[in-house]
């Protein structure tokens, strides 16, 4: 049960922080198509929502792990094939 709950998640690594202020999804939901270079898309993507895994550190360690979770389970196949080609994204 649980893995089917996660189905839907990604998690973004290395991504600065305070990159995504004020809100996660819409800056995702912006930034996914322009990082992977995906084009005009028929559907824009959608997240249910996203937010950093764990208590803020300091500014000389690595950034958070941000978990997004997709409300298609589509969109996120389109994004990780997308990013398995582009493979350099930041």
């Amino acid at each position: 049960m649980e893995t089917r709950s996660r189905l839907n998640n990604l998690r973004v690594v290395n991504l600065p922080e305070g990159a995504e202020d004020p809100d996660t999804c819409s800056f995702l939901e912006g930034w996914i198509p322009e990082a992977l270079d995906l084009g005009p898309l028929r559907c824009p993507i959608v997240m249910e929502r996203a937010h950093r895994v764990g208590p803020r550190r300091d500014s000389d360690t690595p950034p958070r792990t941000l978990i997004m979770r997709f409300l298609n389970y589509k969109d996120k196949v389109t994004v990780i094939k997308a990013a398995k080609a582009k493979k350099d994204i930041l």
